[in-house]
């Protein structure tokens, strides 16, 4: 069975949390912004 909770990827204490606050913002399961990606870019 996968896990996602593990060393490599631990699940935050506070992630109940952090996805209600991304489900408020409703920035979860949006278009691609292509400006912002261009914008934070940087190599």
């Amino acid at each position: 069975m996968f896990s996602m909770n593990n060393k490599e990827n631990p699940v935050p204490h506070n992630e109940l949390e952090r996805l209600a606050a991304l489900k408020r913002y409703n920035i979860l399961d949006t278009l691609p912004e292509y400006a912002f990606d261009d914008g934070t870019k940087f190599k």
